[in-house]
């Protein structure tokens, strides 16, 4: 019966070390209209502008961050993209 003694604290371990996941956040078209248009004039954000941006669109400051950490992964994808549909002659 030991192994199962063993199971059980392995159980219980795993349960108190689980994290709880975030929920996705549902952005409105308002506020990604506005994210959107933050975004082309500056790639990135201060702590003050973030704070600004999080308080007037009525989200959390860890939102606005990793939108703009996920929406500047986007850009610099599409980017690189680009780049490689209009090679150089370069040999």
């Amino acid at each position: 019966t030991s192994d199962s003694d063993e199971d059980d604290n392995y159980l219980s371990v795993n349960k108190s070390s689980t994290t709880t996941r975030r929920k996705r956040t549902a952005f409105t078209n308002e506020q990604l209209v506005e994210l959107e248009a933050e975004f082309q004039q500056k790639k990135y954000l201060s702590l003050v502008e973030r704070s600004q941006i999080a308080q007037t669109l009525n989200l959390t400051e860890i939102q606005v961050k990793i939108w703009w950490q996920n929406r500047r992964a986007k850009w610099k994808r599409i980017k690189t993209g680009q780049l490689r549909q209009f090679p150089t002659n370069d040999k």
